[in-house]
Formats: C-alpha cells, sequence, structure tokens
C-alpha cells in the first residue's frame, strides 16, 4: 500500500509539473505573506524574469503597477465596507471572503512595458483545510487587448463619419421588439440616450403625424417579404415639437428559416437638403416663369423692331419705281443698304437672344442639299462681284442629294460663313461644298466655304465664335459687322446636334465647316410655277382684296405693293373689323382676305 500511495503522489507530481510548465496561463503561488513561492514557464515568459529573480525572493509587487494598487485598494475598501490596505491584500482580499476574485490588472515586465492580464486568485489550501498560501492564474491580455483598441477605434471612425453624415444606423427584432441605436440616431430624433434603447411605440409617437401611414405600412410590409424600402418622412427637434426635421430612412429585413427575424438599416437627416431641393424648384419656377416673360417680351419685340424696319426697306422698293434723277437713286441705294444691315443685326440679336431663352425649335424635314447650296451661291454671287470675287459650288456630288434636318438654319450658316468670307476677300474665289462622310458606321454631311481672303492671326482665333467679338478690333472698323453670326451659328449647329470648326492662316484664307449626322430625305416635288410676276396682272385677274393690318406702316406698304400690280384694297384694323365690314358689304363680296397672323409667344 505505501508502494502504491508513493507511485500515486509521484505521478500526481509529474502530472501537476507537465501542467504547470505547459500551460498557456502564467501560474504565481504565494505563501499567506505574499512571498513567490513558484512560478511557471509562460509566466517567465511575459513577465521577463527568471525563477530565481523571484522565487523567494520578491511579492507580487514587483511586476504590477503600485498606482493601481493603490486606487483598487480604495475601491474594495468601499466595496467590502472595511479598510483594505494598499499591497498584497488587495489582490487577496476578496478570495479571503469568499467573493469571485477575478478583474483585469495591469503586469509590467522587467524592461518596464505594462500590458493587461486577467487575474484569478484563489487560496490553497492543505489536508486540513488551512489557508497555505495563494494561486493567481494570469491571462495575457495584450491581443486582445490591441483587437478592442482597434474595434473601439473602428467605433469611433464610424461615428464621427455618421456625425459628419448626420446618418445613424439602427436594427430592430420583430420577436421581442427590442430597437437600437448608435449614437447619431439620438441627434436625429427626438429622444434622449441617457433614457436607454427606444421603445417602439414611443419611437411611432415621434413621426410627423401626416407621414404615420406611410412610415407604418413601409417598415410592415418590410417585416412581412424583408424587401429593401426607401422613404423620407417627418419628425422635430426634441425640444421643438413644431419644427420639421426630414428623415431618408433605408431599411431591410434579415431571414432565418425564410422568416423575417428582425430589421436593420440607416436613418440620414436630410432637412438642408430637402430644404435646398424645395429652395431651387422655387427657383426653376421663379426661372421658368422669367424665361415665359421674356420670351414674350422677345415675341413683341421681334414684332415691333421688325414691322418698322420691314415698313422702311418695303417703302424704299416702292420709291425706286418712282421717277429718280441719279442723284435721289444715290442716296435711296445708301438707305436701303443701311436698312437692309440694320435689319440684319437686328434680326442677329433676336436670334441670340432666342436661343439663349431656348425659344428656337429646331424642325426635321427633308431638303435638297444641293438646291440649298445653289440658292446660297446665288444670292452672294452680286456682293463677291462687288469686290472683285466669284463663288463656286465645288460640291463632291453633282446629283441631288436630300436629307432630314433644319434647311433655313443650315441656310442661315451658310450665309453667315459666305458672307464672311465675301466681305474678307478681295479678287479672289469663295468655295462652297458639301461632303457625305462616314465614320464608325456613322454618316456625316460637312458643309464647308474655303475662301483665299484675309485669313485669321493664330492670337485671335480663340475670339472667333465669342458673341459681339471681332478677331480684332480694326476688323469693324475696315469690314464692318457686330461679330454675332459665328457665335449664333456654333449655337445652332449645337441645337442641331452638330458642330462647327475652322482653320486659318493668316494672308492665306479660311475655311469653315458644319458637321451634321447625315439623315437621307426623300425628294418632295415643288409645286411652284416659273413665272414672272405681270404688272397688268390686276386688269386680267381681277379681285376684291380686304387687308387686316392695324400698323400703318404696312397698310402703306401693302397697298403701294398691290398697286404695282393693278390692285386696289379696302383696309381695316383687325379681325373684328374684318367681320363687320364682310356683315355690310356681304359674304362674296371680297375674293381675297389678307390678314396679319400672329402666334401667342411666336418669335
Amino acid at each position: 500500500m505505501k508502494i502504491k500511495k508513493v507511485i500515486d503522489e509521484s505521478l500526481s507530481s509529474d502530472l501537476i509539473k507537465s501542467i504547470h510548465g505547459n500551460i498557456s496561463h502564467a501560474f504565481i503561488t504565494t505563501d499567506t505573506d505574499g512571498l513567490i513561492t513558484s512560478i511557471n514557464n509562460k509566466a517567465q515568459e511575459i513577465l521577463g524574469y527568471e525563477e530565481s529573480e523571484l522565487v523567494g525572493k520578491e511579492t507580487p509587487a514587483i511586476f504590477h503597477d503600485l498606482d493601481e494598487v493603490t486606487l483598487r485598494a480604495k475601491e474594495y475598501s468601499n466595496k467590502l465596507n472595511k479598510p483594505i490596505e494598499p499591497g498584497f491584500e488587495t489582490f487577496i482580499c476578496h478570495s479571503v471572503a469568499n467573493l469571485k476574485n477575478e478583474f483585469r490588472w495591469t503586469y509590467i515586465h522587467k524592461d518596464g512595458t505594462k500590458f493587461p492580464v486577467m487575474l484569478s486568485i484563489s487560496q490553497i489550501k492543505n489536508k486540513h483545510n488551512e489557508v497555505i498560501g495563494y494561486l493567481g492564474i494570469a491571462q495575457d491580455l495584450t491581443d486582445q487587448q490591441k483587437l478592442e483598441d482597434q474595434l473601439i477605434q473602428k467605433n469611433k471612425a464610424l461615428e464621427i463619419a455618421q456625425s459628419i453624415s448626420r446618418m445613424g444606423s439602427w436594427s430592430f427584432d420583430v420577436s421581442d421588439g427590442v430597437i437600437i441605436w448608435s449614437k447619431e440616431m439620438y441627434n436625429i430624433f427626438p429622444e434622449k440616450i441617457e433614457d436607454g434603447e427606444p421603445d417602439y411605440e414611443k419611437h411611432k409617437s415621434t413621426i410627423h403625424p401626416d407621414d404615420h401611414e406611410l412610415w407604418s405600412t413601409t417598415v410592415a410590409k418590410c417585416i412581412e417579404d424583408g424587401k429593401p424600402y426607401l422613404m423620407r418622412f417627418r419628425t422635430h427637434n426634441i425640444n421643438d415639437k413644431s419644427s420639421v426635421v426630414w428623415v431618408e430612412a433605408r431599411g431591410r429585413g434579415e431571414f432565418s428559416n425564410g422568416k423575417v427575424i428582425s430589421l436593420s438599416g440607416t436613418c440620414q437627416d436630410v432637412t438642408e437638403l430637402v430644404n435646398k431641393e424645395e429652395e431651387l424648384e422655387r427657383k426653376a419656377v421663379a426661372l421658368a416663369r422669367a424665361e415665359k416673360v421674356k420670351a414674350e417680351f422677345l415675341a413683341n419685340m421681334s414684332h415691333e423692331i421688325r414691322t418698322p424696319m420691314n415698313g422702311i426697306i418695303g417703302m424704299l422698293d416702292v420709291l425706286k419705281d418712282t421717277n429718280l434723277d441719279e442723284k435721289q437713286k444715290e442716296i435711296l441705294e445708301t438707305i436701303s443698304v443701311s436698312s437692309d444691315s440694320l435689319l440684319f443685326l437686328l434680326s442677329d440679336i433676336l436670334d441670340l437672344s432666342k436661343i439663349e431663352a431656348n425659344a428656337i425649335e429646331i424642325e426635321k424635314k427633308s431638303f435638297n442639299i444641293n438646291k440649298l447650296l445653289n440658292g446660297v451661291c446665288f444670292l452672294m454671287s452680286p456682293k463677291a462681284a462687288m469686290n472683285g470675287s466669284k463663288i463656286e459650288n465645288s460640291s463632291v456630288d453633282s446629283k441631288d442629294v436630300w436629307m432630314i434636318g433644319d434647311e433655313s438654319r443650315v441656310r442661315q450658316i451658310l450665309m453667315n460663313f459666305v458672307s464672311n468670307a465675301v466681305k474678307f476677300t478681295k479678287d479672289g474665289v469663295i468655295d462652297v461644298g458639301f461632303s457625305i462622310e462616314e465614320q464608325d458606321n456613322k454618316e456625316f454631311i460637312k458643309l464647308c466655304v474655303k475662301d483665299s481672303g484675309v485669313g485669321i492671326k493664330e492670337s485671335q482665333k480663340h475670339k472667333v465664335f465669342k458673341a459681339f467679338q471681332q478677331a480684332d478690333s480694326s476688323i469693324t472698323r475696315q469690314y464692318g459687322g457686330t461679330g454675332l453670326g459665328l457665335s449664333i451659328s456654333s449655337k445652332l449647329a449645337t441645337l442641331m446636334n452638330g458642330n462647327i470648326y475652322f482653320s486659318s492662316e493668316f494672308g492665306h484664307g479660311s475655311s469653315f465647316c458644319l458637321e451634321l449626322d447625315f439623315i437621307k430625305g426623300k425628294p418632295i416635288k415643288s409645286n411652284l410655277l416659273n413665272f414672272e410676276f405681270d404688272k397688268s396682272i390686276g386688269k386680267k385677274y381681277p379681285h376684291k382684296i380686304l387687308l387686316a393690318e392695324d400698323n400703318i406702316i404696312n397698310q402703306k406698304v401693302t397697298t403701294s405693293n398691290l398697286e404695282k400690280f393693278g390692285y386696289s384694297c379696302d383696309v381695316v384694323s383687325n379681325g373684328l373689323e374684318v367681320l363687320k365690314k364682310i356683315y355690310e358689304v356681304g359674304i362674296d363680296y371680297y375674293s381675297i382676305i389678307l390678314m396679319d397672323v400672329k402666334e401667342q409667344g411666336d418669335l
């Protein structure tokens, strides 16, 4: 029996030594006075001390933070309601009181480095149940502390991000109704963080009454199907129930066994955004109203300006058919040229205003490119001849080519190109032409006007498409013009989804091109007959004519032109007077009624 007892004690001792030497926790034993009696390998590793430096020589105070021990002594004194001396008694007081003695402490490595441990202290008793010492088991929390610090930093960064974006996060447990909020949620909704997690019904009561149904229906649907949602609703500030706080909420369900068990999402204070949106909407309405007023003003201006100018030009044409001497004809020609220039300028200004007011509509009709170019060349050739220049149609394709687009705007751009070329080219040649090219499986048409004129200096090229600017101030003095034409042409090209570009060498001419998407059109037969007006047509084909025109000058221009062909007419001011006149003379009396038709908003 004695031999068996010795063997059992030997095995038990070896087992304890094996555990003591290989366990991952630090083991430290002391006697009842606190003197260290043993430490295991792990304790030596984490503390940096050899066994011989501690056992029988030191107490645990050598690797403890004494300030921490002092603070704990005060804390434990209050807790246990008896004085606890800072020192070994601080470590064992809970064990002596038969209380759980497991707390977080700070250890100090031999090199002075501090690190956290979880320390559990228990009594060591002999077979007579007498306390003969104490066992401390410490777990190094350095790695855990790093993770905790990282988590704290991440949570802090998340709080800062949520605070900056005014966006909080939340979760809602469907089964027990528990709601968990991030810190920022308490800054958005009228609830205090010190009151704890919010109550579902209490939170619901903070929603604006007009948004109750939206909020309840949206949340209920998500609880049912778990699908993501996005909604906006209103709440109020914690200190002012009359205030309005706009919240944009996103959420979705989390599933378990095919059933929604929780919701989670975010809430963001978008009050500032909503206020800006409302302000932008008010500005947009005001701008639309202003644009409408501007468009109406331009319509009136277009009518009011062009009417007297057309009257002047019309009366000049009438005056040309009268008996004039050479001096009078010269004066009349000067007035006529000046009137045409002024009308051209007014038209440019009004066109520019219409473009800026988005009041121009681009037509999409089939037209003949060759015919358009020939017409431009025909109209501008007399002016070119005055400068000793000639205009040639150098198009590659001489056959009729039809395309879909806005013929009048294309003509306007080309007329501007040719007008500039004529202005700046003396005793030269102006080529007008077009070509159809393909790029990236897409056809586009290129219409170009090339001249052999003065060209543009390199330093002035950036001004070409700017409104009210000539490439050089001397050009205005020498050649005239306002610099509006190319600016308008560029804007018109953009409206037609095209573009304008140019190349020029000073002293050797310029080339201006318009590129547009080519959409092939269908030929259109013209119903117009080629004939010259017969000034005796009024006698051959007599008509009773009634003219409705409120402008006196226009009345004179129209009646004078009719008289050229042998017609006379009755004149009234408006449509109501037309009806009165017809009522007086009978419905069959007039065979032709000429009326000034102006649509509302027409520019």
